[in-house]
């Protein structure tokens, strides 16, 4: 039957090996159609002006057919209820049979990101080579390629902006910048390195509109086979401006008993709140959040979601008055490209005495900016 050898009980099949014979069959049958369905996908090959959205998206969509079948091979009920946590498996297992059917040729989403981010957690060429190995990820030598050519593709785009945040206006574009320490683990505590690292939010529209994104006209790239990826760039530094004067606030500034400061809310109501949530921790209240948390619950925000995308980190402490400078200039040209009148900036309290000082002093050049009530905690200020 079928080719296939069955064992027989004078001259009879028996039925157990029929039974196991048709399921192979079914089996063989469905390896047959799911390699048929991955033949048949027409990837997307990245281009060589690679964005962050290109590698995001990988090479292919992954047919609904695969997830399908991954979703009711996985799920525990039937019919299928595509819970998030299955449907996240499903797509992980079927991105993992493109990559593997197709011999790596198809690099699927989670092949290029789920590699990139290893990479940058680990620094291991090894563990991405061992997840390589096992079909989980690109290899290290492509993922290089990949960061490589990526690196290119952002020197040669004038703006500032990240390639996720939209140059438009009306869409509460902010920016943030903080203190990162690195190497905060030494004995003595000294010959720790700070960095300051940016943020840039915006609001998630439905229908973002579709703005072109300056080149830059002057990049040295050396001339390579475009065939061929390259691995390796000439790291670009941009010097600070030196900022040699003391800066200081040479206005007067508005007084906390002015009406600017007052907020119409009823502070019983808070402090009952904070009380009640007080007091559920003293009584070890089961499933009590955090404080944040806590009113997360009972308050309802109809807020806009916004996306967060990183700015390139500039290697000197943030309370450096240079840097504090080159942070401002960079969010007052952020502002142009997205089209504001102003850019609001968030920066630790520390920090922006210096930027209130820094913006007081040179009024000529800084000028894009709002002041809102800028002490928002014992560590937090916006200017």
């Amino acid at each position: 039957m079928n080719g296939k050898n069955c064992q027989t009980l004078h001259g009879v099949l028996i039925k157990t090996d029929y039974n196991a014979l048709q399921e192979d069959d079914i089996l063989d049958r469905a390896a047959l159609i799911l390699r048929k369905i991955i033949r048949n996908i027409k990837p997307t090959r990245l281009p060589e002006d690679l964005t962050t959205d290109s590698l995001i998206k990988g090479e292919c969509d992954v047919p609904q057919q695969l997830i399908k079948f991954y979703s009711q091979l996985i799920s525990t009920k039937y019919p299928v209820k595509l819970s998030n946590n299955v449907a996240r498996t499903a797509k992980s297992f079927s991105e993992d049979l493109i990559y593997a059917v197709t011999n790596g040729n198809i690099k699927t989403s989670k092949h290029i990101n789920l590699g990139l981010a290893m990479k940058s957690l680990t620094n291991s060429k090894k563990i991405v080579n061992i997840l390589n190995k096992y079909g989980h990820c690109c290899s290290y030598t492509v993922l290089e390629e990949f960061e490589t050519e990526a690196t290119f593709a952002a020197t040669r785009r004038s703006m500032l902006c990240p390639d996720d945040i939209i140059p438009s206006k009306n869409l509460c574009t902010g920016l943030a910048f903080n203190n990162f320490d690195r190497f905060v683990d030494t004995a003595t505590g000294k010959d720790t390195l700070h960095d300051t690292v940016g943020i840039m939010f915006q609001n998630i529209v439905d229908r973002p509109p579709s703005l072109p994104r300056p080149i830059a006209e002057n990049v040295d790239e050396p001339e390579t086979s475009v065939k061929r990826r390259r691995r390796t760039f000439d790291e670009i530094t941009f010097e600070l401006q030196s900022y040699n004067k003391r800066p200081k606030i040479c206005e007067t500034l508005t007084s906390v008993d002015s009406p600017l400061y007052s907020y119409d809310v009823d502070i019983k109501q808070l402090q009952f709140i904070d009380l009640a949530w007080a007091v559920s921790h003293f009584l070890k209240l089961s499933n009590i959040p955090a404080w944040v948390g806590y009113n997360s619950m009972i308050y309802q925000d109809n807020s806009f979601k916004q996306k967060i995308s990183y700015l390139t980190t500039i290697n000197a402490s943030p309370t450096n008055t240079s840097v504090i400078l080159e942070t401002m200039r960079q969010a007052q040209q952020m502002a142009e490209e997205c089209s504001e009148d102003y850019m609001e900036v968030t920066y630790d309290l520390a920090i922006a005495k210096v930027a209130l000082q820094l913006q007081s002093t040179e009024k000529t050049k800084i000028q894009q900016f709002i002041h809102s009530p800028w002490i928002l905690s014992h560590h937090d200020g916006v200017f």
